[in-house]
């Protein structure tokens, strides 16, 4: 069962909202939203877009491999915001929550991220063995938690190593 608001095709056509929900089955019985434009359940139109792609998957590849080349800038944003739901269940908004919460920096050397990404991008630190996400850092301090294998003591080890006299 969907948990949205009803809302009727013409409400949703004024108030310029792609989709709409009215709470009644579809002619194939999926109770889910409807696309304003054509009236097509969202499962059905899914549905119809699946049984395209198996049957013509030269085509619908060649679809998608001809408007990345077109949007090179999108794609590569649409494949990040995709690869961080999917890994890590992080959404959009979460994970602007977080840009912000670390004021668009590294949580570790306060580096700032680039606003494009295109010079420092945030990479989402997590534990590899829960998932638990702790925060956004740089390639650099990323790599190194990784290099140390996440383990707090071999880090401390590490500082005090770099902390040590030396005989010059």
């Amino acid at each position: 069962m969907n948990d949205r608001a009803l809302i009727s095709r013409g409400e949703a056509r004024t108030a310029g909202v792609p989709r709409y929900f009215t709470g009644r089955s579809c002619k194939n019985g999926h109770v889910s939203e409807r696309y304003v434009d054509k009236a097509l359940c969202v499962e059905c139109n899914n549905a119809a877009s699946q049984r395209y792609r198996d049957a013509h998957p030269g085509i619908a590849s060649a679809n998608v491999r001809r408007w990345m080349d077109r949007h090179p800038a999108a794609a590569k944003v649409l494949y990040a915001v995709a690869g961080r739901r999917w890994r890590y269940g992080l959404t959009p908004e979460r994970f602007a929550a977080m840009l912000d919460a670390q004021q668009h920096q590294c949580a570790l050397c306060r580096t700032p991220f680039s606003p494009d990404f295109k010079n420092t991008r945030p990479h989402v630190d997590h534990c590899h063995s829960t998932n638990v996400i702790r925060g956004l850092l740089c390639h650099r301090c990323n790599a190194g938690i990784g290099h140390f294998r996440d383990d707090p003591e071999l880090l401390v080890r590490a500082a005090a190593y770099l902390k040590e006299p030396r005989d010059e």
